[in-house]
């Protein structure tokens, strides 16, 4: 049965919403994907979680995955949304209300997460890179000597704050912490360098996650209104 008057445009604002709510959602699928995909970003995960003693470091990825899974999830639930608006069909409306409700909550959780984690992580990361410049000159540490090898060349930084990590420590510069072709130190912390990238990433989920927040609670309430209109059609025409 047709929705008439005022209610008509509701259900057109729901399908501008979902229209709207796909492009979010392919949004968030290609934010997940850029979030666990960055090269760097993954070496140091893997050397860090390699070396025994350090702490998992695969959980920072966990909100990237979310974003990605959620992103997905989306692109299925809009399908109900448009669908239940164009035919004015308040069972898969009903359907799209539930299904909307737990995403709402889903990326409510990724987006406190990362604001929660981000600050803790930095002093996890500057801690453990820290303890591996302490220990980087003890024998018996091959494993952090090779990872910080590898950490300093792959992202172009040196210690945790900078050369002057081994300067205080009257130790010589590592050979990784200088550029192979050009002879160039490389001045950056690694600690602040992987941050750097860390907060880029986390800032953008955390941006999306607030706009889709938002967007999915205006999409919340056209359906209900939508789903409302439609019942009292109904009950008017009985």
């Amino acid at each position: 049965m047709a929705v008439e008057g005022t209610f008509k445009l509701m259900k057109y604002l729901l399908l501008v919403f979902t229209f709207c709510f796909w492009m979010t959602a392919i949004a968030m699928t290609t934010v997940g994907l850029w979030f666990i995909g960055d090269i760097r970003f993954l070496e140091f995960i893997k050397y860090i979680s390699a070396v025994e003693g350090s702490p998992d470091l695969w959980s920072m990825r966990a909100s990237g995955i979310l974003m990605l899974v959620l992103g997905i999830c989306g692109l299925v639930i809009g399908f109900f949304g448009c669908l239940g608006s164009f035919k004015e069909n308040k069972f898969l409306l009903s359907t799209f209300f539930v299904l909307v409700s737990f995403l709402l909550l889903g990326v409510i959780a990724v987006t406190v997460w990362a604001l929660i984690s981000r600050a803790k992580m930095y002093e996890l990361l500057y801690a453990e890179i820290d303890r591996y410049v302490n220990l980087y000159y003890t024998p018996g540490y091959d494993d952090i000597h090779f990872t910080l090898d590898h950490l300093q060349q792959f992202s172009r930084c040196c210690g945790a704050n900078g050369t002057v990590d081994y300067a205080v420590r009257n130790v010589e510069i590592p050979k990784s912490c200088i550029n192979g072709y050009t002879g160039e130190r490389y001045l950056s912390g690694c600690s602040e360098e992987i941050m750097n990238r860390y907060r880029r990433h986390f800032g953008m989920l955390i941006s999306l996650g607030t706009m889709v927040i938002a967007e999915l609670m205006v999409g919340l309430m056209c359906t209900l209104c939508l789903c409302s209109s439609i019942s009292e059609q109904d009950d008017k025409f009985r």
